[in-house]
């Protein structure tokens, strides 16, 4: 049976910098990314936050991610939630599972790109034969000291819940149980970005989540423009 799978694509346009890696992960998911046997619903989760938009975001900038979304099909909803990854990482979860109903997610912040073809249908295939995975990352850091540990799992690879980083908001899917089993993300402070992921793992870990990556890095990383400037 087909599943809906959300692409969520999660962006935070504090400056122009960073709102170029936006066109970029749309650019490379549009010529990369596709669910041969399932449907794909595209959204774009902006932060925003009605209170601080006219500090972080102009409107000139408003009308270039209206325009992009536009462009690549992407339905645009914006974070109403004070500026935080968290948030945004939350509101996207609320488009994709209460809003468009959707089986499964895919969590892609800004700053990562595709750089191979990815179809996602494979990925949703080995998590519907293995429902005790909750986790099915596509990128993680090659650096030494982020690198998650990992063992071969047949085409894919078990990350040790021991890993510094078992969890980290770099591409991946997740299930629409998400927030059952393991609850919201933390919301801080835009600085407070490290902390999110650092509680996010340690509710993994002690929630017993199964993660599980791909052979290999399929995206990559963009510039240095934090989402917090």
């Amino acid at each position: 049976m087909n599943k809906r799978i959300g692409l969520g694509f999660l962006t935070y346009p504090v400056n122009e910098d960073r709102m170029s890696y936006l066109t970029r992960a749309l650019i490379e998911a549009a010529t990369h990314i596709t669910a041969s046997q399932d449907e794909l619903i595209c959204f774009c989760s902006c932060e925003s936050a009605a209170a601080n938009f006219a500090r972080r975001v102009d409107s000139k900038a408003k009308r270039r991610i209206e325009r992009l979304c536009r462009a690549f099909r992407v339905q645009l909803r914006w974070n109403s939630q004070p500026p935080s990854m968290g948030a945004n990482e939350n509101n996207a979860m609320q488009i994709a599972f209460d809003e468009l109903h959707c089986d499964y997610m895919m969590l892609h912040i800004d700053d990562c790109y595709a750089t191979e073809p990815i179809d996602l249908s494979e990925g949703i295939a080995f998590l519907e034969e293995n429902p005790s995975v909750d986790i099915l990352r596509y990128h993680w850091s090659p650096r030494k000291e982020c690198k998650p540990i990992m063992t071969e799992l047949g085409a894919w690879q078990q990350v040790d819940p021991q890993s510094k980083w078992f969890y980290d908001d770099s591409p991946h899917i997740r299930r629409s149980n998400y927030v059952e089993k393991f609850g919201l993300h933390y919301k801080g402070r835009p600085i407070d970005c490290g902390r999110t992921e650092t509680e996010t793992n340690r509710v993994l870990r002690a929630r017993g989540a199964g993660i599980v990556a791909t052979s290999h890095r399929m995206f990559e990383k963009d510039g240095p423009v934090s989402a917090s400037r």
